[in-house]
């Protein structure tokens, strides 16, 4: 799996979701996608060797800031994504 199909998959199952304005996660996927730049976007099944707790924390520190709800969100989107697994929707 590339990182285009990875980002169309979510992107194409937050727009299915009952969310009131997708727009928070979609922006926040194009932010995680900036702080994952370079070997995870070119192969993003390398992400799954590390523990993606470690991963917020990296990307926490690369920006320089704490990430938002809707940043952690998406990682654990991409995590389910590279596993097979749907977005888990609301009840």
């Amino acid at each position: 799996m590339n990182w285009k199909e990875v980002k169309q998959s979510i992107t194409k199952q937050l727009l299915e979701r009952d969310l009131s304005d997708p727009r928070i996660r979609l922006n926040a996927l194009a932010c995680v996608e900036n702080l994952i730049e370079g070997k995870f976007v070119d192969k993003p099944l390398l992400l799954l060797t590390i523990d993606k707790n470690v991963l917020k924390e990296d990307l926490a520190k690369k920006k320089m800031l704490n990430l938002n709800g809707a940043e952690k969100s998406i990682i654990n989107h991409i995590y389910d994504v590279l596993n097979g697994k749907p977005i888990p929707r609301r009840k």
